[in-house]
């Protein structure tokens, strides 16, 4: 019905568009498989500058690289676990969650006592947290019985 407010200029009643109206937006091509991995590789490798900064700057002797290649072998690690994820999907045997995230913990795992757990021990940066750790709890713990010893 005409002037029932139910279209808007450009449509026919009924919000209806006309075939005058209708345009079809060009549809962008979707990245390649190799510009995503590319790109997810750079995401990973900046997170592994910004921590060799980090491990730089919070000890000594420096391990230079190694958290780099940690956190930039991911990139391909995290393709390959979707790649598999796709593999299991088509071949009509989804792959189980539990065995998904203990196959990522593995990995994770045995990457980092190569690449990411050495520079931390070699430095003191290790025990440093753990004794901070330790410090932070046994201060909640007098902070806990003393609340409980004196209520307000």
């Amino acid at each position: 019905i005409a002037g029932s407010g139910n279209s808007t200029p450009g449509e026919a009643p009924g919000g209806q568009r006309g075939a005058e109206n209708q345009r079809m937006q060009p549809s962008k091509p979707r990245p390649s498989k190799a510009r995503k991995l590319l790109g997810m590789t750079a995401t990973f490798a900046a997170s592994g500058l910004t921590h060799e900064l980090l491990l730089r700057y919070m000890t000594t002797p420096w391990q230079p690289g190694r958290w780099l290649v940690f956190f930039t072998m991911q990139a391909p690690l995290c393709a390959a676990e979707s790649a598999l994820h796709k593999y299991c999907r088509a071949h009509g045997r989804p792959l189980p969650r539990g065995l998904a995230m203990a196959l990522a913990n593995v990995l994770l795992l045995a990457s980092g006592r190569y690449f990411f757990f050495p520079p931390v021990e070699s430095s003191g940066l290790a025990r440093l947290v753990l004794s901070k750790l330790v410090d932070n709890l046994q201060g909640m713990g007098r902070w806990g019985q003393a609340l409980l010893l004196h209520p307000a």
